[in-house]
């Protein structure tokens, strides 16, 4: 393709300013850590917490985890229940008598 020295200037303009305005975020992103470590935050799982909240939030994010943990079991507990059910169901109502 081959395209005018206007829509070659354009796309350079548009690549310039994307690549500025990415670099000014990671700039403002960097330096947003620095202050925030400095005035004793830590980053945990996305958000930023107080030192003296960390323990908390971490015994939270673990119950959290041993609570998804447990509901996805049961869920395929009940799931496997329900398909033994449904077999025994199927078995007694349309299979053929011996």
């Amino acid at each position: 393709m081959n395209y005018s020295s206007e829509e070659s200037r354009l796309a350079e303009q548009v690549r310039r300013s994307r690549r500025r305005i990415g670099d000014k975020f990671n700039r403002t992103i960097i330096q947003d850590g620095k202050v925030r470590r400095a005035r004793g935050e830590i980053y945990v799982d996305g958000e930023w917490v107080p030192k003296e909240f960390v323990e908390r939030v971490s015994r939270r994010l673990t119950r959290s985890t041993l609570v998804g943990f447990v509901e996805f079991h049961l869920a395929v507990l009940v799931a496997l229940g329900l398909l033994k059910l449904f077999w025994f169901g199927f078995e007694w109502l349309l299979l053929p008598l011996p």
